[in-house]
């Protein structure tokens, strides 16, 4: 699955680049901070580090078919084509749900975390094998 570029009216999104990173980590402001996930102290190095994060939700008539499993597969597949060696995902502990659609996408359990926005938290990562 090829990502190619999606063309608004006033805008033009494309994929990630590594020589993103840069802009990206100081581009980001007290309003960004504010109201995502994002972590102040996030670094180039961990955005060019091999790795992707994946974040996800589904509205509540779309819960409990499955589609938040068969979403993660279909970005693992496509990522499995890009030069990341494995991916990694948050959840709040107490989140079932996402921790069974993980586990069912192949993420193992790789240690907790406080998040900044969830709490306690597990943090999970898949390795994906050289494409």
């Amino acid at each position: 699955m090829e990502v190619g570029r999606l063309r608004g009216d006033r805008v033009t999104l494309r994929a990630w680049r590594a020589g993103d990173a840069d802009w990206y980590v100081a581009a980001r402001d007290e309003t960004v901070l504010a109201f995502t996930t994002e972590r102040d102290e996030l670094t180039v190095a961990e955005i060019t580090d091999g790795a992707a994060e994946i974040s996800y939700f589904l509205a509540p008539d779309g819960r409990g078919r499955g589609l938040v499993t068969d979403a993660i597969r279909t970005v693992v597949r496509w990522l499995r084509s890009q030069p990341v060696a494995f991916v990694r995902a948050v959840t709040t502990n107490g989140n079932d749900a996402s921790a069974a659609s993980l586990t069912r996408a192949g993420f193992q359990p790789a240690g907790v975390t406080e998040h900044l926005q969830l709490g306690p938290s597990t943090r999970w990562e898949l390795a994906l094998a050289a494409g």
